[in-house]
């Protein structure tokens, strides 16, 4: 998979990149119509948690019961830099105090009141982390090598194929 570059790396720089801007809007971009709706609702939550104070590496928690709700709020913290926890915020990186835990049910709220002030994506250097997995960081070009629910997406997302998590499926079969 291609990935999108704000600024490539080189020999000085890592570069910067977004992973949901690489996911999203690059697709929508090139014609994939089919992304359109996500993109709106993942630009107005973002916008939403922004308001609320989540910034570039910001914890946020979940304890979300639908799979529709996680990929709107992974995509989200991408979107802005913020970092999903997942799992149980112990280890080598534990002791991590999310800034704000997002509940069932919060998040068409958010995304019907964020479309006023949709989030552009900020440019990350691909070290920055992404998730915190059990306790350990992940960063946003490890994503893409992981197999658990956010690792499939994200990459599947990237890749610009049909993606499919739990009754989800994104993009063109």
């Amino acid at each position: 998979m291609e990935l999108t570059w704000f600024r490539r790396p080189g020999p000085e720089t890592p570069g910067t990149l977004n992973l949901c801007y690489n996911a999203l809007d690059v697709h929508v971009v090139r014609g994939d119509l089919e992304r359109v709706t996500l993109l709106e609702q993942v630009a107005a939550l973002a916008g939403v948690l922004q308001g609320l104070g989540v910034a570039e590496g910001t914890y946020v928690a979940e304890s979300l019961d639908e799979e529709p709700e996680r990929v709107l709020l992974l995509l989200a913290l991408l979107r802005i830099g913020a970092v999903l926890i997942i799992g149980e915020a112990e280890g080598p990186a534990g002791g991590i105090e999310p800034k704000l835990t997002i509940e069932p049910g919060q998040i068409e709220p958010a995304v019907k009141v964020g479309r006023q002030d949709p989030a552009g994506c900020v440019d990350l250097a691909p070290g920055t982390a992404a998730l915190l997995v059990d306790g350990a960081s992940v960063s946003q070009l490890e994503v893409l090598d992981r197999t658990d629910w956010a690792g499939r997406l994200i990459a599947g997302l990237c890749a610009g194929g049909s993606t499919t998590v739990g009754p989800i499926t994104i993009g063109r079969a």
